[in-house]
């Protein structure tokens, strides 16, 4: 008799939990020209997106309280992964038993020691630096000095493509399909069409607005746009101004990631704090710290991320999951800054990072 009466008490708690739902979502939609099918799958879509994000959110936390065993983890998971590559049977991988043994071992690394296995790499030979095939050869942005060929990452394109084609644009959602002049393959060519439709309305409306030209265009354009999600840091910072006080005047910016070619850096936990400041990723890539003082040293000292101080500055060395070991990047640099009183954690905050 208990497991039926517990099976009806949960049928009904989930009644009430789904009539709950129901009436929020139906008192949501009124006043706006949506239906209610279509503002419950938002209003389900943005429940999972918190629950997803506090669930990270709690991981990265939880790393960062414990960031010297998260990072050495990370460091001989990359160790035995690639130990049978001709980096790592090279330097012997399979020997290392933990960070210690690999820093002592293992020399600090500028492009040059990769850049013969890069290109072996990129004229299709495998198992070079990492077991995995890379997906993607990047440039660097070359902030500091001249761009490098690295492994498994994307690069940042510097066009403004709606400025220089807006044109081109507006005639497409006049007619509802993709222009065509633009190369892409007749597969996706089929597929964006078949979800077009012709709608002159609005591109009038696109077409009034952009011919007065790009100054503050997104809020002319979108007008309830409340906020820009951009990754806006490092060697992207030029592009991100240039929006901020340009196309997107009075809208506001978060950059959730700070990420340069040889991988994610920090995540801003603050979006309303001024001057940015991004945690580091003890899961990311092993960060080793060299002070600013021992820049010159042929074989300088680094720190771990436990082990940096508030107020110094620092370059950073990285170990990361696209064949680059102990790296010290040109123009990988930033200041260790406190973390908030509230926040107990024994990893490092990041502020004014500039990025090669």
């Amino acid at each position: 008799m208990l497991i039926p009466l517990l099976g009806l008490a949960g049928l009904l708690a989930l009644g009430a939990a789904m009539l709950l739902l129901w009436r929020d979502v139906a008192w949501r939609a009124k006043g706006q020209r949506r239906s209610v099918g279509s503002l419950l799958s938002h209003y389900l879509a943005v429940k999972a997106a918190i629950w997803l994000g506090k669930r990270q959110c709690l991981r990265l936390e939880t790393d960062a309280q414990h960031a010297k065993q998260a990072q050495e983890e990370t460091l001989l998971k990359r160790l035995r992964k690639n130990a049978n590559t001709h980096y790592g049977r090279l330097h012997d991988f399979s020997s290392m038993k933990d960070c210690a043994a690999f820093r002592e071992r293992h020399p600090l690394t500028s492009y040059e020691d990769y850049r013969e296995l890069v290109s072996r790499v990129a004229s299709g030979e495998e198992g070079v630096l990492t077991a995995e095939r890379p997906s993607i050869l990047a440039l660097t942005s070359g902030t500091s000095g001249s761009s490098s060929m690295l492994l498994s990452t994307r690069d940042t394109s510097s066009e403004f493509f709606l400025q220089e084609r807006w044109q081109e644009l507006v005639e497409d959602v006049e007619r509802g399909r993709v222009n065509p002049g633009l190369d892409i393959e007749e597969v996706v060519r089929h597929s964006l069409d078949a979800w077009l439709r012709p709608d002159r309305h609005r591109a009038a409306q696109l077409r009034a607005q952009l011919e007065q030209g790009f100054q503050g265009i997104a809020r002319r354009l979108w007008p309830r746009l409340n906020l820009v999600l951009a990754v806006d840091s490092g060697s992207n910072q030029v592009y991100g101004e240039r929006l901020r006080e340009y196309y997107c005047q009075g809208v506001s910016f978060y950059s959730p990631f700070y990420a340069a070619t040889e991988g994610l850096i920090g995540v801003n936990l603050w979006p309303e704090r001024e001057p940015r400041q991004y945690l580091l990723c003890p899961r990311s890539m092993l960060c080793e710290f060299i002070p600013e003082g021992s820049l010159e040293e042929e074989h300088p000292a680094t720190l771990l991320m436990d082990q940096v101080k508030v107020g110094e500055c620092y370059e950073l060395a990285v170990t990361n999951a696209a064949g680059l070991y102990r790296y010290a990047a040109d123009g990988l640099a930033g200041e260790i800054t406190p973390a908030m009183t509230n926040f107990r954690i024994s990893c490092s905050f990041i502020s004014h990072w500039r990025c090669g």
